[in-house]
């Protein structure tokens, strides 16, 4: 790794933040004052300006090499670098979550504890950095009995004050580590426990269909389970499809087509509304949905499905040409 602009930024920081002369009235260095007052202003944003350059440095450095060539070596440097950041800018969050991730791939599960405790220090209620925090303490125990412990304590009564999100995701942790030492009963008291807790939780919704989904024969059964899935992901274009399929096999037609027009609404805003790009998923979905219009609106309305489906993009190329030739 080049490391010249790097240390020069480095030292420069240095020499900003620790050769500045002393505010006005500041006490001598070295005096019993002066080892007690709190730091001057000018030294705080001396401190966050050496901060925040030292950072951009260091991220330049290791993001300016090619992936081939970035190796642990230059991760720990950028970690180091970072952690140095975040010791001249205790407050800077932005700073420090680099240095997590910078720690996270040097694999120092010891300074990723540290740092994303000192981020839920600056920020308490983001929960996403409380899990953090969480998934990085249980990462140090030893095996999957020390982790199922910790898991467990975090759920028990003593985690209650955690938010209902936060554990909702630690539950299905739990779940996945109960599946791979063969505690059955575990795995499905602890999907069910994340599933309560937090009802967005996708992960979990589709943890619990795949598990339960093979075990449901009833059609009912199925769709609340798919319906629990949809809550957890409303926007999920595929989920919308699944309910279709589902309610067309049972012979609830109009229902499938509501459906199904949500999936093709919600494929439209994701890839746009003159795209051509269609999968062959997609397109066993648009026939499936055909043959629900004509169970329920009779042949003339597939007729003039297909014939809008042709005259729209026609009409557009049309357009299209005229503005070119104007």
């Amino acid at each position: 790794m080049t490391i010249t602009r790097t240390t020069a930024v480095a030292l420069a920081a240095g020499a900003l933040v620790f050769m500045s002369p002393p505010a006005h009235g500041a006490a001598p260095a070295g005096s019993a004052a002066a080892l007690t007052a709190p730091e001057a202003p000018q030294q705080q944003a001396l401190r966050a300006i050496a901060a925040q350059q030292l950072a951009r440095a260091a991220l330049m450095d290791f993001r300016a090499l090619p992936k081939q060539d970035a190796g642990p070596a230059d991760a720990r440097y950028m970690a180091t670098l970072l952690r140095d950041a975040v010791s001249l800018d205790e407050s800077n969050a932005f700073i420090l979550r680099f240095a997590i991730d910078a720690a996270a791939q040097a694999g120092d599960q010891q300074a990723v504890l540290a740092l994303t405790r000192a981020l839920v220090g600056i920020e308490p209620d983001d929960t996403s950095t409380q899990l953090q925090l969480i998934r990085a303490r249980v990462g140090l125990a030893q095996n999957a009995e020390e982790r199922l412990a910790l898991l467990e304590n975090f759920l028990g009564p003593r985690g209650e004050q955690i938010d209902p999100s936060v554990r909702s995701r630690l539950a299905v942790d739990a779940a996945l580590l109960q599946k791979e030492t063969g505690d059955a009963r575990g795995f499905v008291e602890s999907l069910t426990a994340a599933t309560t807790l937090d009802g967005s939780n996708t992960g979990a919704a589709a943890l619990a269909l795949d598990f339960y989904s093979s075990r449901v024969k009833d059609a009912q059964g199925r769709f609340e389970l798919l319906a629990n899935t949809l809550l957890a992901s409303p926007l999920d274009a595929g989920m919308h499809g699944t309910l279709a399929r589902e309610l067309a096999i049972a012979g609830a037609t109009d229902q499938a087509i509501r459906f199904y027009d949500n999936a093709f609404a919600l494929r439209r805003r994701q890839v746009g509304p003159r795209s051509s790009v269609e999968n062959e998923a997609d397109a066993r979905q648009r026939v499936d949905y055909l043959v629900q219009v004509w169970r329920s609106r009779g042949p003339e309305a597939v007729v003039k499905q297909l014939s809008d489906a042709v005259d729209g993009p026609r009409r557009v190329a049309l357009i299209d040409l005229d503005v070119a030739s104007a």
